[in-house]
């Protein structure tokens, strides 16, 4: 399967048009190497797949235990979400693959090269971790403490962009992140059968 999504990817590449798309394409599924012309394997980086996986869920930990100790709202827009089963699992598939993709497109992909090119690695880091919390806030209610949590975490994906200079690293934490999460409420939850298990 892979073999086919390279192959498709360097075929339409050709077209002037579909290039730089092509090209976001091929270096977050094989990291900066693709843009020089390697046809890295993403599959067989597997330290690196592990260790980035392993961080996601380690940051999930420890905003786990920072969440003990600020006041963090019980009810929140977004539990709405869970209010059935099946909406709960709509939500963790997009919340674990939908939702990671096109936000590290948009805040590590787009917004963090942009705002290195005019102002030092600090100032972009804390700007785009700040313009990733608000992009949150309606979901937060704009509570200042899980809004807090989801600035730590957004910089800290935005640190990882920035040391591995791939995009599919932040990619692999936030996804990793996400996908922890929604296994513990799942598990506390009996499958998103009971909600109110968590209140």
């Amino acid at each position: 399967m892979q073999r086919v999504i390279t192959r498709s990817i360097y075929t339409v590449s050709t077209r002037p048009d579909t290039a730089d798309d092509e090209l976001c394409v091929c270096v977050l599924l094989h990291g900066p190497g693709c843009a020089e012309g390697h046809e890295g394997a993403f599959l067989g980086r597997s330290r690196r797949v592990t260790s980035l996986i392993l961080s996601g869920v380690g940051l999930l930990g420890v905003a786990q235990l920072c969440s003990a100790l600020l006041p963090i709202p019980k009810s929140l827009p977004i539990d709405r979400f869970f209010r059935s089963t099946h909406a709960a699992w709509v939500l963790a598939v997009f919340g674990i693959l939908v939702g990671p993709f096109y936000e590290e497109l948009l805040f590590r992909g787009f917004l963090f090269p942009a705002l290195r090119r005019y102002l030092p690695l600090v100032a972009s880091i804390v700007i785009d971790g700040l313009l990733f919390a608000l992009y949150h806030g309606p979901q937060l209610a704009w509570s200042w403490a899980p809004m807090l949590l989801i600035f730590v975490v957004g910089s800290v994906l935005t640190i990882v962009r920035a040391r591995t200079g791939w995009l599919g690293s932040a990619f692999l934490g936030h996804s990793a992140y996400s996908a922890f999460d929604f296994v513990l409420i799942c598990a506390a939850s009996d499958g998103f059968r009971h909600m109110h298990k968590l209140r």
